[in-house]
């Protein structure tokens, strides 16, 4: 029973999280907030769909070799852009054409590859961190660096609602 109470608080703040980026998503693109119920149902599949898809590409990338790795990332980021591409869709429904989402979606999901390429430099010089500060340095900069890739996608919403500005298209 413990196993299942942990799936659910898992998944529930999941959702939790993937509701409010979705609702920073609307607030970037000028939207009014969504209603509550609708915004955590869209929210759960969401966030299930991208930790299911996600950890299916754990296991598919091997990074022995150097282009297993540029495979690799190259289907990161494929696969960062398509799932981002989705979350804005879902986080502003009809009011955005799917077409004006593309360019914050790729510049987030490579803002995503330059926060893991950057991560993984910065952790090989300093393996003592766990050493100096225990099991709460990898929950710290776990923390870290979610916030990062919220605000990388974040970031591709106000570059779309930007262009779309320009454009003179507005969606609200």
């Amino acid at each position: 029973i413990l196993d299942a109470v942990l799936v659910v608080t898992s998944l529930w703040t999941i959702s939790t999280a993937v509701a409010m980026l979705m609702r920073g998503l609307r607030r970037g693109y000028g939207l009014p907030v969504a209603h509550f119920l609708p915004l955590r149902i869209l929210a759960s599949i969401a966030g299930l769909a991208a930790i299911i898809v996600l950890g299916l590409l754990a296991f598919a990338i091997d990074m022995r070799s150097f282009t297993q790795q540029v495979v690799g990332m190259a289907c990161a980021v494929a696969l960062s852009f398509a799932l981002i591409m989705i979350l804005h869709a879902l986080a502003v429904g009809r009011s955005v054409s799917f077409r004006s989402l593309w360019p914050g979606a790729a510049l987030a999901a490579l803002a995503l590859l330059l926060i893991q390429l950057l991560w993984e430099r910065t952790s090989t010089l300093s393996p003592s961190l766990n050493q100096t500060y225990g099991g709460i340095a990898g929950l710290v900069t776990s923390m870290l660096g979610v916030w990062l890739a919220a605000f990388a996608i974040l970031l591709g919403a106000f570059v779309n609602r930007w262009l779309i500005d320009r454009r003179g298209r507005i969606p609200a």
